[in-house]
């Protein structure tokens, strides 16, 4: 049997296998299923932390730092983030 057609128990986690009672999903499920986290969400978070950050921020030289580190992230060094996120992530 390929792997495609083998039955999503094996990425799932039972307590009691009779009542499917699911404690925990693995992340190989979640890809599968689409709610994995992708790498660009994963960014786009982070640079709206960092903005939002930054906007809070009443420290100007923190303030600069914090909106240049989201420029950064969202700009040049973007697909390095995310080959870097998306190879943490599996």
């Amino acid at each position: 049997m390929r792997r495609s057609e083998r039955s999503p128990r094996h990425c799932l986690r039972y307590i009691d296998l009779d009542a499917m009672h699911v404690i925990q999903v693995r992340g190989r499920a979640r890809r599968e299923l689409g709610t994995w986290p992708s790498a660009d969400a994963l960014l786009e978070q982070l640079v709206a932390a960092l903005t939002a950050a930054a906007d809070a921020e009443p420290e100007p030289e923190r303030k600069g730092r914090l909106k240049a580190a989201a420029e950064l992230l969202g700009g040049m060094a973007r697909d390095i983030a995310v080959q870097a996120i998306g190879a943490r992530l599996g």
